[in-house]
């Protein structure tokens, strides 16, 4: 979407300006970068209109910082930082200087999304768990393989809170890797009032797939130590959809939290009555 006649009247000028390329890759490299940024200035008008009319034409390319030749003009980077308001986490260096922005290209792939969920792989996240809902991992695909790695130190973990017998029998269960099977598991936990009904919705957390794009995001800390490979594009229906699962992160986990309650009553008891849905619902 074109802001107004001067922006499209740059945008020819520019095409008209532009030296022929030879090379068809660099000719794409080019055409993605323009239109990263005209992406940019379109969410800035969108998200922030009223800010966005009191900069003049000439304002949207100008540099963020004067005197400096940076990627990002000064409206983008308004852009990029008013996202820290709209979305629950973005992935700003270290140092949080703007103009390295560009020189990390965070977001010239698209909209990064940090993995606000549940990473079984994650060192320490094992150890950090409730022992009662590392039951409630095994019924999950990944939870059930990395449980199953040492079941001696698993055991050793679960004896004193009398919850290795309910471990084993969890290990022993089916999980719900089908559309199927997840629908049939969801539809009979629905009958149970809440919170065992949000059983589901914590196996989901551990399988990444709960539908929410923050909780199902899986990122290589190793690789991105400070942000993700998974992008959504810079458009309007993309950033809708963040944000929207960006307001139901907390809504999620407290659901989650409430069930955690609800176990930590009676572990023993409470887990087994959930193995003996859990297990009906898929032999």
């Amino acid at each position: 979407m074109i802001a107004d006649l001067d922006e499209a009247k740059f945008r020819l000028q520019t095409l008209t300006q532009a030296k022929p390329c030879l090379c068809v890759g660099d000719a794409k490299d080019y055409l993605h970068t323009q239109h990263y940024h005209y992406a940019l200035l379109d969410l800035y008008q969108w998200t922030l209109p009223d800010s966005f009319c009191q900069h003049s034409h000439p304002d949207r390319y100008r540099p963020a910082l004067e005197g400096e030749n940076l990627s990002h003009s000064l409206l983008e980077v308004g852009f990029l930082k008013h996202l820290e308001t709209l979305l629950p986490a973005m992935p700003w260096n270290e140092d949080g200087e703007v103009g390295e922005l560009s020189e990390q290209g965070l977001f010239r792939d698209g909209l990064p999304l940090m993995d606000l969920g549940l990473n079984l792989h994650a060192d320490g996240v094992l150890e950090h768990l409730e022992p009662w809902f590392l039951v409630l991992a095994a019924l999950s695909e990944p939870g059930q393989f990395i449980l199953s790695q040492s079941p001696e130190d698993l055991e050793d973990l679960l004896q004193a809170q009398d919850l290795w017998p309910v471990m084993q029998r969890a290990l022993a269960s089916p999980i719900a890797t089908l559309p199927a099977q997840r629908n049939a598991v969801r539809r009979r936990f629905n009958q149970e009032p809440a919170p065992l009904r949000f059983v589901p919705m914590a196996v989901n957390l551990i399988d990444k797939q709960t539908g929410n794009v923050w909780l199902d995001a899986e990122s290589d800390y190793e690789q991105f130590p400070s942000g993700s490979s998974l992008h959504m594009p810079w458009s309007r229906a993309a950033l809708t959809i963040v944000r929207r699962h960006g307001q139901q992160v907390n809504d999620y986990y407290q659901k989650l939290n409430d069930l955690n309650q609800w176990i930590e009553a009676d572990p023993p008891t409470n887990l087994d009555h959930i193995l003996t849905i859990w297990n009906a619902c898929l032999t």
